[in-house]
């Protein structure tokens, strides 16, 4: 009977251990360095290409168990843009980010991968002439890797995503689909069980 109940209770308490390790930080805080691949919704006929711009970027993730959380993520990426439509003229292309959405997450003792689907609008400007601001629906489909250096911190090995947009053509004024894509990385702070 003695062995028995001792067998039950380091049972109970390997599993109590065990269940602990699974439990995800409530919150998740990613910061820093973006990197954008870009396209600029100009004149079709001169348009300058797609551009590289860097940046920084931000989300925050709250985990509701192990595989299952909600982001919320934001970047800033910025370029000096050469317009062949004025003699090479110079401007600053700016891109503001901010999506939200569900995120799979598939956690190791010394990794957690993860997947998230993001909605929401993308603010794009370009400091030149009368180019105006415009905020359009964006989306983000993508995933990344975290290499956890402890239990509160991890280094964001990698996150890419694809982030296409639906915006109007300034010259044109018709709707055209931009496809841009984002590289990020940086630390990630684990906050609360």
């Amino acid at each position: 009977m003695r062995k028995l109940c001792v067998s039950i209770v380091t049972i109970l308490l390997v599993s109590i251990a065990a269940q602990a390790q699974r439990v995800p930080p409530a919150v998740e805080v990613f910061g820093g360095y973006s990197y954008l691949n870009f396209d600029l919704a100009l004149d079709p006929v001169a348009r300058p290409g797609r551009q590289n711009a860097n940046g920084v970027g931000l989300n925050v993730a709250g985990n509701f168990n192990h595989w299952f959380g909600v982001v919320g993520d934001f970047s800033y990426n910025t370029r000096d843009v050469a317009d062949p439509r004025f003699d090479g003229l110079k401007f600053a292309a700016r891109n503001l980010y901010f999506l939200a959405g569900p995120r799979l997450s598939l956690r190791r003792e010394r990794t957690t991968a993860f997947a998230q689907v993001l909605i929401g609008a993308v603010r794009m400007r370009a400091d030149i002439g009368s180019v105006p601001k415009f905020t359009d629906l964006a989306y983000g489909l993508g995933g990344g890797l975290d290499i956890n250096a402890n239990k509160r911190i991890a280094i964001r090995a990698f996150q890419v995503d694809y982030l296409p947009s639906r915006t109007t053509n300034d010259f044109t004024k018709d709707k055209v689909w931009l496809h841009n894509v984002r590289a990020q990385v940086g630390i990630v702070l684990k906050l609360g069980n």
